[in-house]
């Protein structure tokens, strides 16, 4: 009978598990039932808070945020701003050499030609005028909302006096797949190991750029 104590063993353990188990369902039932009210009143809490961030980026417009933001022509007293929308709207920077009060506006380079604010996809402002060797803070206004750099204002700092040296001009034209001009397209010039040079195509999709104003890091 080799397997009879194993057997007498098992039955005895099954009985003391099943006291245990009766002697503690009651102990075990209100932890439980707090637990699921606990995670209940979390999935509720977790619900409005995503709802109410909805809500947020609803209200901000999301296809007016901007995209492939990027800064160019950085020089003694000018930087450049260009960035990208899912739809048309108005865009501009506001920009300062104080972070805590950024209130000085620039508008798109279109805006400033013809003196009224359109919608635009692509967006291009440039900011002239600045002093050497200062940081600026700027935010960008685009569409009906305001945005910055992940929590903090976009900065730039401009470089030292310089005297410029003679032009060094490129140009070019930009044609679309149809061969028709392509206007009010935004041209980067990547120059080994200077900073980033741009431009917008003119009406008739040609570009101009003077390589001697571009500068290193």
């Amino acid at each position: 009978m080799p397997h009879r104590p194993w057997k007498i063993l098992k039955l005895q353990w099954q009985r003391q598990h099943s006291k245990m188990t009766k002697t503690n369902l009651m102990a075990k039932r209100i932890p439980t039932v707090l637990g699921v009210l606990i995670l209940l009143g979390g999935l509720v809490t977790g619900v409005i808070l995503v709802n109410s961030r909805q809500g947020l980026l609803i209200k901000a417009g999301p296809t007016e945020a901007p995209k492939n933001v990027k800064i160019s022509n950085k020089g003694s007293n000018t930087f450049t701003v260009s960035w990208t929308t899912d739809t048309p709207v108005t865009g501009f920077i506001k920009y300062s050499e104080n972070p805590a009060k950024i209130t000085t506006p620039a508008g798109d380079i279109r805006d400033q030609i013809s003196g009224s604010s359109q919608g635009f996809t692509n967006h291009y402002v440039s900011v002239t005028g600045l002093n050497p060797e200062k940081t600026n803070y700027f935010l960008i206004g685009s569409g009906s909302a305001s945005y910055d750099n992940t929590g903090k204002p976009f900065e730039i700092r401009t470089g030292p006096q310089v005297i410029p040296p003679a032009e060094d001009m490129i140009n070019g034209k930009v044609v679309g797949a149809d061969g028709n001009s392509v206007t009010n397209a935004i041209v980067y010039v990547e120059v080994e190991g200077a900073e980033t040079l741009s431009t917008m195509t003119k009406t008739d999709g040609t570009w101009r750029l003077n390589l001697a104003l571009a500068r290193d890091s």
